[in-house]
């Protein structure tokens, strides 16, 4: 990407998106992230979040019920038969996509 006139922005989302069909189990499309940007010469410095969203249904006390407690590191909440991790339940909207073409369009130099 650098050879074809891109910039480092450029070349980290064709990085994303190439890791994400040598190691699919670990990343890709269907995932979500943040993409930390520094560019002195231009005076950025900034963080883009590109992470899941929940569904329109999802409510702050759906899984009140089902709380056991949290990680040691407060990472991770942790619910009876691990609803919120396994099945239809856990599923939330992918942000990578939005996310690499935001970072595009704000940052990088190629489509």
């Amino acid at each position: 990407m650098l050879r074809r006139g891109g910039n480092a922005v450029d070349t980290a989302i064709a990085c994303a998106f190439s890791q994400g069909v040598v190691d699919p189990q670990m990343c890709g499309i269907g995932g979500f992230g943040a993409m930390q940007i520094s560019m002195p010469k231009r005076g950025v410095h900034t963080v883009l979040e590109f992470l899941a969203r929940a569904p329109f249904s999802a409510t702050a006390e759906m899984w009140a019920d089902r709380f056991v407690g949290q990680t040691r590191d407060g990472f991770v909440f942790l619910l009876d038969g691990h609803a919120n991790e396994c099945g239809h339940l856990a599923a939330g909207t992918p942000g990578n996509v939005k996310g690499y073409c935001e970072a595009l369009a704000r940052f990088g130099t190629m489509s």
